[in-house]
């Protein structure tokens, strides 16, 4: 059949709740078999780790991404998503909004993005930004020219 994702943006604010945060976590342990993935994307490593609804998501999830956290001591965290210490020193390394660190069940790498200045922009909440583009955003036609100018 059809794969399926179901992503949770902000899961936080779902985890904190006792009845979907148990949702969520029953379905990371059911989702295989009918042919979904469950996304969970969070801000804070620790939106992860001080709930108990979130066990099955940590042990259950194969895939998990980090990004550039704000201090060390965030990354000694990481150990609680089952990294060794040598990958928690690389994400201490991580080049910011261009690294991020990606942990497998038996392996880990670091990959790289090379967003363009146009992506950078659109993607930004810096307020400028948000005003120079905000016709180009709320109008698919307008943003597709935008594109195809700066891919010239």
């Amino acid at each position: 059949g059809k794969r399926q994702d179901i992503i949770y943006d902000e899961v936080w604010d779902f985890l904190g709740d006792e009845y979907t945060g148990a949702l969520i976590s029953e379905q990371y342990r059911t989702a295989r078999k009918y042919g979904a993935r469950i996304w969970c994307i969070s801000q804070l490593v620790t939106d992860f780790l001080d709930n108990p609804n979130v066990d099955a998501i940590r042990e259950n999830a194969y895939l998990k991404i980090f990004l550039q956290m704000k201090s060390p001591d965030q990354c000694e965290l990481l150990s609680g998503y089952g990294l060794n210490q040598n990958e928690i020193n690389i994400t201490k390394k991580l080049a910011l909004h261009s690294e991020f660190f990606v942990k497998l069940a038996n392996t880990s790498f670091v990959g790289t993005l090379s967003p363009s200045k146009l992506d950078m922009e659109i993607c930004s909440t810096d307020k400028d930004s948000i005003e120079r583009y905000s016709d180009s955003i709320n109008c698919p036609e307008t943003l597709w020219k935008e594109v195809q100018s700066h891919a010239s």
